[in-house]
């Protein structure tokens, strides 16, 4: 849904409070506006091929204590979770295997960014995929699975909750499409000097949320190195 006075425009979803509509300030990655922000809306969210894209895979219906809610993508989780499709389609044959960093802000809908760039790969790109999502702390790996739970992506029964280093080995090891994981529990078990390959297939996508976070510091020094990724692995880091 559009509203607009004919000059200013909020772009939200259907029977969303005011509070939850919010402006599509450009048409593209580029920055392109139109002229007043009614055509910047209009061209940026109403042209065919992304409403269509909308409608399809930027829409989530999450469960609430009030009840259902639903949710539209807004201007920057549209264009970056596209961004980070793009990158991914490009680098499938590539060397490469780094999508890149997603970069947002505090309360900027990161959860649901990744609810649809996931979505958006079964949806349209082939393949068994299983996506790894990395966290630093309990309680963003708690929301994080509550979320995803929430939107229906997974049942709160599956156990693709790593509850330790053992667990999460045995959760990569099988064909999940979901496991949730604490960064620490990557780790050596105490019989091993080095880390092993956890999985040599090449349709894991590792998202790491808050990077920023176990990169500095003790941290930094007591799981960069014992931590490595599978080469065969695409990464996806978000930072807050």
């Amino acid at each position: 849904m559009i509203l607009s006075n004919g000059t200013e425009a909020k772009v939200g979803a259907t029977y969303a409070p005011w509070d939850f509509f919010g402006d599509w300030k450009v048409i593209d990655a580029d920055g392109t506006r139109g002229v007043v922000a009614l055509e910047t809306a209009i061209r940026g969210a109403c042209a065919h091929d992304r409403l269509l894209d909308l409608i399809e895979n930027f829409v989530a219906y999450i469960e609430r204590p009030g009840g259902l809610i639903k949710t539209v993508a807004r201007n920057h989780q549209y264009l970056g979770v596209n961004a980070a499709i793009e990158k991914l389609l490009q680098i499938r044959s590539a060397g490469d295997k780094r999508l890149g960093v997603f970069w947002h802000t505090q309360g900027s809908g990161k959860s649901l960014s990744m609810l649809w760039f996931t979505q958006k790969v079964l949806h349209r790109i082939p393949g068994g995929w299983t996506f790894v999502m990395v966290t630093d702390r309990t309680e963003l790996d708690e929301q994080l699975h509550g979320e995803f739970a929430d939107a229906g992506v997974i049942s709160r029964e599956a156990r693709v909750h790593a509850e330790d280093s053992v667990h999460l080995r045995e959760l990569l090891t099988a064909d999940h499409r979901y496991v949730f994981t604490l960064i620490h529990k990557f780790r050596l078990r105490a019989d091993e000097t080095t880390m092993p390959v956890l999985s040599d297939r090449n349709d894991v996508i590792v998202i790491t949320d808050e990077a920023h976070c176990s990169r500095y510091d003790t941290l930094a020094l007591t799981c960069e190195a014992p931590c490595p990724m599978p080469r065969s692995w695409v990464s996806l880091v978000r930072r807050w």
